[in-house]
């Protein structure tokens, strides 16, 4: 029989490639190699990534510290991320890249971007006010859906890898980001505010 190897960089629905590869080569035997960031070797414990993620969001609230608190929240972001998209697809992204993770998540319908920008309105809104100016200008355009993905789009864009930039802040990777704290840290509780709408959230919460 003869063996067809296909490569792709990643995959999303497993179900529709299978039916797809069916369509195209019949009864062939297909060898599948996924590379890239997926990692089909991964069963994350769901209850435990939601433990982790809330954790490290608990503890990036400290007046004492600010890289650590950068860090910790970043880090919360990408496991509240790397949930949403397991929850909904049954496979595993690996890799730090906010922006990566979070298109990732929209482009594959395993977050509802409308239904996520509302929740962080939300969140910067009752944050209070500050001197913060990307959050201020999302709390003024948040009925404006529109102008508010394209805030967080920028946000994402040019600090997406400050999980990584800022544990090493000392080797100059990372960019001064006092200018939207608020900004990020809400970005944070909205994910985790997102995450309780997913129907698995009490389930895998109380594992």
């Amino acid at each position: 029989m003869q063996v067809v190897r296909l490569k792709v960089d990643d995959v999303i629905n497993l179900d529709e490639l299978i039916n797809k590869i069916q369509s195209i080569y019949g009864d062939k035997q297909v060898e599948l190699i996924v590379s890239g960031s997926y990692n089909s070797d991964t069963t994350p414990n769901l209850a435990y990534m939601l433990r982790t993620a809330d954790e490290f969001l608990t503890i990036s609230h400290n007046n004492l510290t600010y890289i650590p608190n950068l860090v910790n929240a970043a880090f919360a972001c990408e496991i509240f991320l790397k949930y949403i998209n397991y929850c909904k697809h049954k496979n595993y992204k690996n890799g730090h890249n906010l922006q990566t993770l979070y298109k990732k998540a929209v482009n594959s319908n395993a977050l509802d971007e409308q239904a996520f920008l509302k929740i962080l309105s939300n969140q910067i809104a009752d944050s209070g006010k500050s001197d913060d100016d990307k959050a201020s200008i999302f709390e003024y355009v948040r009925n404006d859906r529109e102008h508010a993905k394209e805030i967080l789009n920028d946000v994402l864009d040019r600090h997406g890898t400050v999980f990584e930039d800022w544990r090493y802040g000392f080797e100059g990777k990372c960019e001064e980001m006092k200018s939207f704290d608020r900004f990020f840290f809400s970005f944070a509780k909205a994910l985790r505010e997102y995450c309780k709408l997913i129907d698995e959230y009490e389930i895998y919460l109380l594992t």
